[in-house]
């Protein structure tokens, strides 16, 4: 177990150190000029050729590298262009808030969607099975901002029974889940659409094996064969589709949190992007990385617990 676990973490150290180098490079290919971005189009260019070198950006491009992977190593991130802040202060004000929607949305999605698929797997080519099957499709052909947009205008604007805005800051535990609802159910019932695809195929395959139809014969009880036997074989694929769409999750909780104007990293990126903020696209780059190589490790991991012979591979 031991050298499994060593052997996935090399893996994470090169992923994230590769994810890093393009992240570095990609940022500094973005059209613009973050000086003039911070000091506007009117702004001398003694002005401007100053605050280059104030930012570091007159530098040779591998010093500037050097220095961003070596800052990512120790914490420092560096401050931001535009507000003059430590980057590593302004992300994890705000993420706690994304992080809040996202686990929620994740665990509402595999709440609905592992029980949903698995039930449309045993009612194979029936009434149920199809109904599943539609609303799982209809989940996945709607972008979030889409669902989010549609959700509230009906269950916000029309039934008002909640927040137009999900500031997030409310005081009680009831008022947070109220500001929370709208947000959570657009990202879970996507994500349930997923899992439920990815369930029932899972669950169709392993009902067609010879250990269950041992069962049957054994004279198990339904539910002990599907919910014991069937559903702890069929939960490898679920947890690869779930450590994959973590990272998809996370993209589109920005889109989510624009939409609702809900505080996270959706305002925040969103915001860098238009002043040319390097170092904060960087800062913001390297928590999306380090969350979804944390994921892809801990997803990795859960397979060694799923199945023991996994361990050893």
């Amino acid at each position: 177990m031991t050298a499994f676990v060593l052997k996935r973490l090399g893996f994470a150290v090169i992923t994230l150190f590769a994810v890093l180098t393009i992240v570095f490079f990609i940022v500094r290919i973005l059209p613009g000029d973050p000086a003039m971005a911070i000091l506007g189009d009117q702004a001398s260019q003694e002005a401007l050729v100053a605050l280059r070198s104030r930012l570091g950006l007159d530098q040779p491009l591998y010093i500037q590298y050097f220095q961003f992977l070596g800052g990512v190593v120790v914490g420092d991130w560096g401050v931001s262009m535009v507000s003059g802040r430590p980057v590593i202060q302004e992300i994890l004000k705000v993420l706690p808030a994304t992080l809040e929607l996202t686990i929620v949305s994740l665990i509402l999605g595999a709440v609905v969607g592992v029980p949903l698929g698995v039930w449309s797997a045993v009612r194979r080519n029936k009434l149920p099975d199809y109904i599943t099957r539609m609303a799982s499709l209809l989940g996945l052909s709607f972008p979030a901002f889409v669902s989010a947009v549609l959700l509230l205008l009906v269950f916000a604007i029309q039934l008002r029974w909640f927040p137009v805005i999900s500031s997030g800051q409310g005081t009680t535990l009831g008022e947070r889940l109220r500001d929370l609802a709208l947000p959570a159910i657009n990202l879970g019932l996507i994500m349930a659409a997923y899992i439920t695809r990815v369930a029932r195929s899972a669950m169709l395959e392993v009902l067609n094996q010879d250990y269950v139809r041992t069962a049957y014969a054994k004279g198990l009880a339904f539910a002990t064969i599907i919910w014991r036997h069937c559903l702890r074989n069929a939960m490898i694929p679920v947890v690869t589709v779930v450590g994959l769409y973590l990272g998809i999750l996370i993209g589109n909780s920005v889109l989510t949190e624009i939409v609702f104007n809900r505080p996270g990293l959706g305002k925040l990126i969103i915001g860098a992007l238009n002043q040319r903020d390097y170092t904060m696209l960087q800062g913001m780059m390297v928590i999306y990385t380090l969350i979804v190589v944390l994921v892809n490790l801990l997803t990795d991991l859960t397979y060694g617990l799923i199945d023991p012979r996994i361990k050893y591979s």
